[in-house]
């Protein structure tokens, strides 16, 4: 039995799922409003709300290094330190802008 190979190293490094193609192609119908005005932002936000129980708002963003970035700067300052391991994501594949955009540092740790 040929055993096909599985590469877990980033969600872009793989094709799309078949389910998310069909949503692509099904919401590629008309037109919509950009930046958070559009039907399916609303639908993300009543369904994350949902799932926590709650009027949570929802920040819709478009890059996990944006994401990271967005969290913390909403709880760090300039003058603060950001602990991470010395493999993590943020410490090297980020690019450094946590310290560019931020202007805390990475303190790396084994």
């Amino acid at each position: 039995m040929t055993q096909k190979k599985v590469c877990l190293a980033s969600d872009n490094w793989t094709p799309a799922h078949p389910l998310v193609i069909k949503a692509v192609i099904e919401a590629n119908e008309g037109y919509a409003p950009s930046y958070g005005s559009d039907v399916w932002t609303e639908e993300a936000e009543n369904l994350i709300q949902k799932a926590f129980k709650n009027n949570c708002k929802v920040f819709v963003v478009p890059t996990g290094t944006g994401a990271n970035i967005f969290a913390l700067r909403l709880c760090s300052k300039a003058f603060e330190s950001v602990v991470c391991a010395d493999i993590a994501h943020i410490q090297y594949q980020e690019s450094g802008a946590t310290e560019a955009l931020i202007g805390c540092k990475l303190l790396a740790v084994p």
